[in-house]
């Protein structure tokens, strides 16, 4: 009877142990999805900037293209006149 009551305290110190183990693990993980959850919503935030900013790259290079077409509709008026 002794004995079997020896096994079952062991059991439940290797229980508790086991379950502190989890408990780490679990505040471990749960650190490292917040962190990831923060970077998500970086990325998220960078890649909508960057979104922003090629729409805007677009629109300097469609104003650079009419520019040049109207320069070069200037120089060609220009020598048609001469």
């Amino acid at each position: 009877m002794d004995n079997r009551f020896a096994e079952i305290v062991a059991q439940k110190n290797s229980l508790a142990y086991e379950n502190g183990k989890l408990q780490s693990q679990v505040e471990q993980l749960t650190v490292e999805i917040d962190e990831l959850k923060k970077k998500s919503n970086e990325t998220d935030k960078t890649e909508r900037k960057l979104a922003q900013l090629d729409t805007k790259l677009k629109k300097v290079r469609d104003l650079q293209d009419e520019v040049m077409m109207m320069r070069s509709a200037h120089v060609c008026t220009r020598l048609c006149i001469l």
